[in-house]
């Protein structure tokens, strides 16, 4: 098989990969099984791969905080515009508008509390709010000093690296 070949299955199980959001049909898997074998033929087309998802992975993060900031002035706007219409009706001193299809309205709410003495405020009126978290590094330092803890244990796991190979020339 050669490199084109190679890259023409990567980019068709890049789009497989993103259609199905990551959840693979056993069809899928079986296709991912065979692009699998023989591992050495395929070394560089799997850099190629990881190094593509990769770039693909930063373009839609990318897009992510794009959309998120879009979004945040969308809301923004919203918010702003609500506001200045409340602001012209109680102003106005007009309860309700009428439109040709929709109606606005000024109902009162329960109002908004504001805390004037914030001590004073915490001292008659306190919430505790307690956040208790496993340190993680701690129980990894007394598991790898041998204390038997029947709480945890460390998984092996693996990292993968890629480099590229370099070729020495021989110095005569």
């Amino acid at each position: 098989m050669n490199l084109s070949e190679i890259l023409h299955q990567l980019a068709d199980i890049e789009i497989m990969l993103i259609e199905s959001k990551g959840e693979l049909s056993p069809e899928d898997e079986g296709k991912l099984k065979l692009f699998t074998e023989s591992l050495t033929e395929k070394v560089d087309g799997y850099k190629h791969f990881f190094d593509r998802i990769e770039m693909s992975i930063n373009y839609w993060k990318g897009k992510e905080n794009e959309a998120y900031e879009i979004r945040k002035a969308l809301e923004k706007n919203l918010e702003n515009a609500e506001e200045h219409l409340k602001q012209v009706m109680l102003h106005k001193q007009v309860r309700e508008l009428v439109g040709d299809s929709y109606i606005f309205k000024l109902s009162p709410t329960k109002g908004r509390v504001e805390v004037i003495d914030e001590a004073m405020a915490k001292e008659l009126y306190p919430r505790e709010k307690i956040t208790v978290t496993v340190d993680a590094e701690r129980l990894r330092q007394d598991l790898e000093n041998g204390i038997d803890m029947r709480c945890g244990k460390i998984i092996q796991t693996y990292s993968l690296r890629a480099r590229a190979i370099t070729k020495q020339k021989e110095i005569k």
